[in-house]
């Protein structure tokens, strides 16, 4: 009896951890900004990955670069209007920029990972917003927990924002 209880004790305990452990549908980790972001491959001739300039490395350390806390912590406020940092699980970013500029940054790319569906929603209508208000510049995707958020400088590279986040779109798990 005891060798019984134990073993659906044993079986009600995993159960229960695998309940709570599990993301909740829908939601991606912080993770997936590995397969999502641009890669060297990604970037059309002409163009690279910028270059930090060294003011900026306190901050932003590299390019492309998986935000860490200080730096999320900073700048949310900056990548949109209102932006809430404590909302945010991760930011991943890319900037790319002419090879004869390599300190500009004529298109940006943001994966924002939220720390959950509801702070998300609770996030897009300042990133709709600011995306409405600037059409000519700004592009952004909603994918559950999950916004790509890109601008451009110089509307003539809007194109080339599209065709990007094009990219990064076709890897997003299908459902």
């Amino acid at each position: 009896m005891f060798k019984k209880s134990l073993t659906l004790l044993t079986i009600v305990f995993i159960f229960s951890i695998s309940m709570y452990s599990a993301p909740a549908k829908g939601e991606y980790p912080a993770s997936i900004v590995d397969t999502l972001r641009l890669e060297q491959k990604d970037i059309p001739e002409g163009y690279m990955f910028g270059i930090i300039p060294d003011g900026l490395k306190p901050t932003l350390q590299n390019n492309p670069w998986r935000f860490n806390q200080n730096a999320i912590n900073r700048l949310t406020q900056h990548i949109y209007p209102g932006g809430d940092a404590t909302k945010i699980d991760t930011i991943h970013f890319s900037i790319v920029t002419r090879k004869e500029a390599p300190y500009d940054d004529e298109i940006v790319c943001y994966l924002l990972v939220f720390k959950s569906k509801g702070a998300a929603d609770k996030e897009m209508s300042k990133i709709k917003e600011f995306g409405e208000m600037n059409k000519d510049r700004v592009f952004f995707s909603i994918h559950d927990n999950i916004v790509l958020l890109m601008h451009v400088d110089d509307t003539e590279d809007y194109s080339l924002m599209c065709s990007l986040a094009e990219t990064i779109e076709g890897r997003f798990p299908k459902n």
